[in-house]
């Protein structure tokens, strides 16, 4: 059984430690030992996700934070990690406007910001259950068209996201990978990413659920 949460602070450590394992197994032979380290090394994301956990208590209603457990199994800990927000910024929404070019330029638009599945807890429902609960929170805020940005070549993420949500590819674009994953260092490559846009993000919760009980509770949800 999967239950979807809100993340709280006293989570983080257990939150780095996932999302820096599974994105160093993720694109270990696609980036650099250097660039992993510039980008997913626990000291770096532990500060990006105090920045995210900042922004949420600014404004709670445009950010979601989510971590993933198996109630029935309380020792494998946190089984996945995922962020997503409504875009108000300016020079963000300028930034994945100039991307998409003339394709498409919806009113309200939300990004897919993070995604990650502990390795011995993937294919198992656990990323379904994540993105449906994002769907979710997405919707109730006012928002269906969502952006998420995937490593080109890495083609596991971008079929995922294809199967669950039938997102389309939006364009694509050259930056430092650091940069990218919201960690500016300068010590990381330049990396091409692919940028994909959901039409309708509530697809997601209507693709066939998994085999597994999915159960949502949104303990400290707006």
């Amino acid at each position: 059984m999967i239950r979807i949460r809100s993340a709280e602070r006293a989570d983080l450590n257990k939150i780095v430690q996932v999302h820096s394992l599974s994105a160093m197994k993720a694109y270990d032979g696609f980036l650099s030992s250097e660039t992993l380290q510039a980008t997913f090394a626990q000291r770096i994301l532990r500060g990006n996700w105090n920045v995210s956990f900042a922004l949420k208590e600014k404004d709670p209603s445009k950010r979601a934070l989510l971590v993933a457990e198996d109630p029935e199994k309380p020792e494998l800990g946190i089984l996945g990690v995922a962020r997503c927000h409504l875009i108000t910024n300016r020079d963000e929404r300028a930034f994945f406007d100039e991307i998409m070019g003339d394709k498409s330029r919806p009113e309200s638009l939300s990004e897919i910001q993070t995604l990650y599945i502990h390795p011995d807890c993937q294919n198992q429902g656990v990323g379904l259950a994540l993105m449906t609960e994002m769907a979710k929170f997405l919707s109730k805020a006012g928002n269906k068209k969502s952006v998420v940005i995937t490593l080109d070549g890495y083609d596991a993420s971008a079929k995922f996201y294809q199967k669950i949500g039938q997102a389309k590819l939006a364009g694509q674009f050259v930056q430092n990978t650091a940069e990218t994953a919201g960690a500016a260092n300068p010590d990381a490559e330049a990396s091409k990413f692919n940028l994909w846009l959901f039409d309708n993000i509530l697809k997601c919760c209507h693709y066939e659920k998994s085999r597994h009980n999915i159960l949502n509770i949104r303990g400290g949800r707006e």
